[in-house]
């Protein structure tokens, strides 16, 4: 209720993507929708010079690095969040280490010689469960999880990795548009490494289309 008032006495109110600035006018009613604007958010320039990128694979007899770079959920069943403003329900799995690793479990299961080529690195927090699954599924050797590293650090990274990994929390109903864009997403682009988005619809999404 205060969240709503005060945003009702509010000059402006700025969301960062037009689903939330959609969802935003629903919420707050078509008087106050005329005061919302979208600014999405953005990357520093000066963080990446294309002179920095180092293409890792010279050859197809080196493996494959995936870089994610960012906060990883527990696997969890879909979660209830109450209030008008989040009446859905959101599953935090779809941003765990649970579908990546079904992923290499299954492709290790059709084409062994290709999964043992990738490498996947986890930068920043992630579950201790997360570390348990990946000992359970026998991956210790495709998986490797760096943990919190400063921004140079994690920037340097995600400049020189074949591929950058994205994901994001999911609603219960998949066919829904997820309004959500984690921040990293910006760096993501702006490093010029492919991008790996096993996401749903939505404005991530749409994003990275454009952005491709």
């Amino acid at each position: 209720r205060f969240e709503k008032r005060l945003l009702n006495s509010a000059s402006a109110v700025i969301a960062n993507t037009p689903l939330s600035a959609v969802r935003l006018t629903e919420w707050l009613g078509k008087h106050v929708g005329k005061r919302v604007f979208v600014i999405p958010n953005g990357f520093d320039r000066d963080d990446f010079d294309p002179r920095d990128r180092v293409d890792s694979v010279s050859s197809t007899s080196q493996p494959m690095t995936i870089v994610y770079a960012g906060t990883l959920y527990p696997p969890s069943e879909a979660s209830s969040r109450t209030g008008r403003y989040r009446p859905a329900k959101l599953d935090n799995t779809a941003r765990s280490v649970q579908p990546i690793l079904a992923g290499l479990s299954h492709l290790r299961g059709i084409d062994p010689k290709s999964a043992e080529q990738i490498r996947v690195r986890f930068l920043g927090f992630t579950p201790e469960c997360s570390h348990q699954i990946v000992e359970r599924l026998g991956l210790t050797k495709q998986v490797q999880f760096v943990g919190v590293v400063e921004r140079s650090v994690a920037l340097k990274e995600m400049k020189n990795a074949d591929a950058q990994l994205i994901v994001q929390v999911a609603w219960a109903d998949d066919t829904r548009p997820m309004p959500y864009v984690p921040g990293k997403v910006y760096d993501c682009i702006a490093s010029g490494a492919p991008i790996i988005a096993p996401v749903g619809p939505g404005d991530l999404r749409d994003i990275l289309s454009h952005a491709s």
